[in-house]
């Protein structure tokens, strides 16, 4: 499996990194192309696109076939997010993620997320914390947060 994975890295030009933004663009313009078509075309242009664009990049030899699975699961897990808004947040914020991964690692990673959760926390919406049930610690909150009891 190890000899799989290397050889199938082994040759590309690329670091992982411009690699997975090469295929997450590629990705957004499939997405961006299927949204502004009729709905019957659209789809079949994200899928037909997919597959050709896929296979033409690996077969260049400007992505590896493992980097373009990993993103291939990441668009389709991206269409778990039930709102279209957080979708596209979740988008938006995979990329600092991306760059801290690229940087220094796992630590790279907590780091983002952690920039990313403080600014969350100082957060406010009509002078109530963004995340109040949670943050602002009340107990009688917290329980309707999770659970919805009687009164």
């Amino acid at each position: 499996m190890v000899e799989i994975v290397k050889g199938s890295i082994e040759n590309i030009p690329f670091s992982p990194f411009v690699e997975a933004l090469i295929m997450l663009t590629t990705i957004e313009l499939i997405r961006e192309a299927g949204i502004r078509l009729p709905t019957p075309i659209g789809q079949t242009i994200g899928i037909v696109g997919g597959l050709i664009i896929g296979d033409a990049v690996v077969n260049a030899g400007l992505v590896s076939n493992i980097m373009v699975i990993i993103i291939a699961l990441t668009a389709i897990m991206s269409f778990c997010i039930p709102s279209y808004e957080m979708g596209n947040t979740v988008r938006i914020l995979s990329l600092p993620v991306m760059l801290g991964a690229a940087t220094l690692g796992f630590v790279g990673i907590v780091f983002a997320l952690l920039i990313i959760f403080i600014h969350l926390c100082t957060l406010q919406s009509i002078k109530t914390p963004y995340l109040s049930p949670l943050i602002s610690f009340h107990f009688k909150e917290l329980q309707d947060a999770i659970i919805r009891l009687p009164n």
